[in-house]
């Protein structure tokens, strides 16, 4: 078995988790590591000997031996880093958000495709199991026709300077919709929002989007929210969805239907709970990443998807 060699650039909150899940796995061989803040580096270097932590990139990705990169550094700081990783001939995972516009994104695909190499974005929620089995549910059918889809991210805190709270949050919940409706075109994107903590960005905020196969979908996104709820909840004509990532049985569907609904009474139907396995997302990402080095256009977070995210997040 072919082992790859990784860089990882940026270390904290999660890079640091990154670094733990390559750590792990079999297929990956040399981890270099950088990090311009030393205490985290100091840091890490006793919790993963192993690790090779280096003070210069540039001299480093520009080797032959190096196979990948992974980037989790500040979202300002990514196009330049994917673009010198992709002309140095190395496949790229990059933290949500990949770019902070379209033009970044064509540019980096350009590469990538003409070099045959991986661009992919870190949307660990379509690697949760949850969300695949949530796909599953409404690939089948079972719901019936999908009239909107209500997605609920709100928490208090970690409130943030160096990024808006729809660049923050909003990469989630775009890429859930992404996947579940298989990177459908986006008709209409209407956005609103109140600041009343930060002056850069909203700190609740509603963004609405209209898709091309009639699925209406609404966002709602804050850190400054008294409970942290990570909810969606998919309405159809047949049954009703809804994952609570919250729960330990994080997906229930509900027998409630249009036919099945009397609008002059309140009517409480029975629901079920698929059995879901239990696998960390952020492995199954990184075991993803690698294997698509073989065969980058099979990546499931690639251009395709990462376009209506972007052209979203872009839109005033």
């Amino acid at each position: 078995m072919k082992k790859n060699n990784i860089i990882l650039f940026g270390a904290g909150y999660w890079g640091s988790k990154h670094l733990r899940v390559l750590s792990s796995l079999n297929t990956v061989g040399k981890i270099y590591v950088y990090d311009s803040s030393y205490d985290i580096v100091n840091d890490l270097k006793f919790q993963f000997p192993h690790a090779i932590f280096v003070d210069d990139y540039e001299e480093l990705i520009a080797r032959d031996n190096v196979d990948g990169a992974i980037i989790a550094t500040p979202p300002t700081t990514h196009f330049e880093l994917a673009l010198k990783c992709l002309k140095n001939g190395l496949h790229v995972l990059v933290e949500k958000p990949i770019v902070e516009n379209l033009e970044q994104l064509k540019s980096l695909h350009k590469i990538s495709s003409k070099k045959n190499l991986v661009l992919m974005s870190g949307h660990t929620f379509i690697f949760n199991n949850g969300i695949i089995k949530m796909k599953e549910i409404v690939d089948s059918g079972e719901l019936g026709d999908i009239a909107y889809v209500i997605s609920d991210r709100l928490n208090c805190g970690i409130i943030r300077k160096d990024i808006s709270l729809e660049n923050n949050l909003a990469p989630h919940d775009l890429s859930i919709l992404q996947f579940l409706f298989d990177n459908a075109s986006i008709e209409k994107i209407e956005k609103t929002g109140i600041s009343f903590v930060t002056q850069h960005s909203y700190d609740y905020q509603t963004i609405k989007v209209d898709y091309d196969n009639n699925v209406k979908c609404i966002i709602n996104l804050s850190w400054y929210y008294p409970e942290k709820v990570r909810k969606i909840s998919i309405i159809g004509t047949k049954k009703m969805l809804v994952f609570d990532d919250s729960l330990q049985k994080k997906i229930k569907v509900y027998s409630n239907s249009i036919d099945s609904m009397d609008i002059s009474n309140t009517i409480q139907q029975g629901y079920y709970e698929p059995e879901i396995s239990m696998e960390e997302a952020l492995m199954n990402e990184q075991k993803h990443f690698i294997s698509s080095f073989k065969n980058p256009e099979k990546c499931k977070t690639g251009y395709e998807h990462n376009y209506n995210i972007i052209k979203v997040l872009e839109h005033n």
